[in-house]
């Protein structure tokens, strides 16, 4: 028993302490640069969607206002019910519709790529909203010819749901500074699907449907000799309301397919240098902790009983965390924390239970269709635009240092989904804004503002007539 612990633990601590150190040594030791440029490659979004009638037509506002120059955007409604597919038809003269039968999502990204006509295919999913830089800033990397694919990150605006939520997000952030440093090594070890892109020549259309897709098609980069990078500031944005029991559900699903999808790499998998260092380490390793966390329980038990006492006392915290997850005493760090650790650790037993008993499933596994209430991102709450709100929200665009003290002192602020070159330069002639977001004093996403071209016309024109007034008094 004594050996079963501290193998298992040695294991843990590899996992979740030593990997991350070794990575930060590397990064630090011998780093890889990046020769990125002003570059605009051809580019084809491709946008997978199952029932999506309560994001689709946010997100494709949200891609029409990229800053970016035009590019192909195909919508691959795979097997929807709603209203999906008519609310894609609205937008006929800029999006392209390609309804699907019942295939899985794996199929709808199949079609896509055998569709697309762009250099570069960037894959993003109907729940997340992008930043109007994110693909611009995705292609400068593209600008290096040993770049194959690059990924966006992950960030969250407004988080219902219970304390699952806040754990996930301590997760998402310790996973993302190891994507920095494996970036930094030279690849990540796999690309998100929320949003990546990659040279199109490079997709290789993938056979098996019931393994994890942004897996499967981002980790065949690596193994063909070329980078796939992580870019922190192509962002992203989810609105996500996260249930403990729906959440457990998705996590389950993702084990099974993430699993199978390395499995599936075969050879590769052991044989590809220091990238299957990061796929053993970052993601398969991971999956089987709480495995080693039961020898670890038991072994201790009869080896260690101090060792067994510090688990029971961290489990049971666990549990209170469970039972108190609704509740804010349950969102304190001291509950919080072990409790997440230990549902995502159940999420993977009983997704690795699945996959030895062989259970297939080409399901999708987003939070949208995981919400019996509706879809992730919240609709827009409407405010009132009047000409003294515009004139504000036109005065922050030209004065992004008064937009950055609002920010640090905390008062409630609009910030602009432009486009980059619009706050930059000034130029109002070329794009317009169709939307702004309101941030909180705790700096959260919350609701979204429409905003009309005339309307925005509106604004600047009172803002010039302010500032104006201002000089001449």
């Amino acid at each position: 028993m004594t050996t079963v612990f501290w193998i298992s633990l040695a294991v843990c601590i590899y996992v979740y302490f030593g990997y991350p150190a070794l990575l930060w040594l590397l990064s630090r030791a011998r780093p890889r640069s990046v020769r990125e440029g002003e570059v605009t490659p051809a580019a084809t979004l491709i946008i997978p969607a199952c029932n999506e009638e309560k994001n689709i037509a946010a997100k494709i506002e949200n891609t029409l206002a990229l800053d970016y120059p035009p590019v192909e955007i195909l919508v691959v409604s795979n097997g929807s019910t709603d209203a999906t597919d008519d609310i894609v038809r609205r937008y006929a003269d800029r999006v392209t519709l390609i309804a699907l039968g019942k295939a899985g999502k794996i199929e709808a990204l199949n079609e896509g790529a055998r569709r697309a006509s762009g250099e570069i295919l960037v894959f993003t999913d109907a729940d997340f909203l992008l930043d109007p830089h994110a693909l611009r800033t995705l292609a400068r990397k593209f600008h290096d010819p040993e770049v194959g694919g690059v990924c966006g990150a992950r960030r969250s605006g407004r988080r219902d749901g219970d304390s699952t939520g806040d754990g996930e997000g301590l997760y998402t952030s310790w996973d993302q500074w190891q994507k920095v440093r494996e970036s930094r090594i030279g690849s990540v070890f796999a690309a998100d699907g929320l949003l990546y892109a990659i040279r199109r020549e490079l997709y290789m259309p993938v056979t098996d449907p019931a393994q994890a897709d942004d897996i499967a098609i981002s980790a065949r980069i690596p193994i063909l000799g070329y980078r796939l990078l992580f870019e922190p500031k192509a962002t992203a944005w989810e609105n996500a309301t996260v249930e403990a029991s729906s959440e457990l559900r998705r996590k389950v699903r993702v084990t099974n397919h993430s699993v199978r999808a390395l499995l599936n790499l075969r050879s590769r998998l052991f044989t590809s240098g220091f990238y299957s260092v990061e796929l053993l380490s970052h993601k398969l390793l991971r999956h089987f902790i709480p495995c080693f966390l039961i020898l670890l329980l038991i072994s201790s038990a009869a080896a260690y009983p101090a060792a067994f006492i510090g688990q029971l006392g961290f489990y049971s915290l666990a549990v209170a965390g469970a039972l108190l997850r609704n509740r804010k005493t349950g969102r304190a760090k001291i509950l919080a924390v072990p409790y997440f650790f230990t549902f995502v650790n159940a999420a993977a037993l009983a997704g690795i239970l699945s996959l030895l008993r062989g259970k297939r499933t080409a399901a999708w596994s987003t939070r949208s269709l995981d919400d019996s209430v509706g879809a992730t991102v919240q609709p827009a709450q409407h405010f009132p635009v009047t000409k003294r709100r515009m004139a504000f929200v036109a005065g922050l665009l030209k004065r992004e240092s008064r937009l950055d003290q609002l920010k640090n002192a905390g008062r409630p602020l609009l910030f602009s989904r432009m486009p980059r070159m619009l706050r930059d330069d000034g130029r109002t002639t070329n794009a317009l804004p169709d939307e702004f977001r309101y941030i909180d004093k705790n700096n959260e996403v919350a609701p979204v503002i429409t905003v009309t071209p005339q309307q925005w016309k509106t604004a600047l024109a009172v803002s010039r007539a302010v500032s104006t007034r201002r000089k001449s008094s």
